[in-house]
């Protein structure tokens, strides 16, 4: 390794290859800069597409929130009884005719082992 540093030019000397590696490192730095840039626009642009549909989403879930709690709220006190009490029949009906076990057992309404 010090054999390299002893051999490489003095960096005040006027070689033609010190200058091209000097333009050369200064292309490159110029390059890195404004891809460095360019990822921080990038980036800045992402943040900003996020953060527009982030707050279209919580607006929408504001305007819509009411009027999904009043159907959680009816269903609960009115159509989930219902539906229960359905279920209910369809059951003691299917424990008092056999025959009709396997329809709701293909529908989903009781589990084959009960």
């Amino acid at each position: 390794m010090n054999d390299i540093l002893e051999q490489a030019p003095a960096p005040n000397s006027g070689s033609e290859e010190v200058r091209e590696l000097r333009n050369v490192v200064a292309g490159l730095k110029k390059l890195l800069t404004i891809a460095l840039l360019l990822l921080l626009v990038l980036t800045g642009s992402y943040n900003l597409i996020a953060m527009r549909l982030m707050l279209s989403a919580r607006k929408d879930l504001n305007t819509v929130q009411p009027k999904v709690s009043a159907m959680v709220q009816q269903y609960e006190t009115v159509q989930g009884p219902i539906i229960q009490s359905f279920y209910s029949n369809l059951i003691m009906y299917a424990k008092s005719h056999p025959q009709f076990t396997p329809v709701l057992i293909q529908n989903g309404v009781i589990n084959p082992g009960k």
